[in-house]
């Protein structure tokens, strides 16, 4: 459905390097939605920025942690509303674990308070739905090359 964006098991922490400089980076994200199109939608959109992309998802909090714990991802990509729980149980995972990877939260508009607990939970950033392509790429190309 989606050509750049391949799923994968363990992943490394950093952008690899890549032996052919005409092939995009390659970016590993973990994306955390029970929203399975959504969750999709998002992978395209990186791809069509120009990234090779290979992500793992989860849709549970014990399939989270378990991903957590097994791969290491560039970045994580988190609905705020889960099914059971919240990117902010999200946010508390990663903090518990030590897992030093930029997780950006994507929630409703309108909406100050959500904002404000996932930056304070440790939110790298905090984005609204419908998201905007070029905002998500934008803060990708922050947080990756901070």
């Amino acid at each position: 459905m989606f050509p750049s964006a391949t799923f994968s098991g363990l992943l490394t922490t950093s952008i690899p390097q890549r032996a052919d400089p005409n092939r995009p980076p390659l970016l590993r994200v973990l994306v955390v939605f029970d929203d399975g199109g959504y969750a999709h939608r998002s992978i395209a959109r990186l791809a069509e920025a120009g990234y090779e992309v290979e992500h793992d998802s989860a849709r549970a909090r014990y399939e989270f942690e378990v991903r957590l714990r097994g791969g290491s991802y560039d970045v994580i990509l988190a609905d705020y509303s889960l099914r059971g729980w919240t990117g902010v149980d999200v946010l508390a995972a990663v903090k518990e674990l030590e897992i030093d990877t930029p997780t950006i939260v994507i929630g409703p508009s309108g909406n100050a308070e959500i904002a404000l607990k996932c930056i304070q939970a440790g939110a790298s950033d905090y984005i609204t739905k419908p998201v905007d392509p070029d905002q998500l790429v934008s803060l990708l190309r922050v947080w990756l090359y901070r």
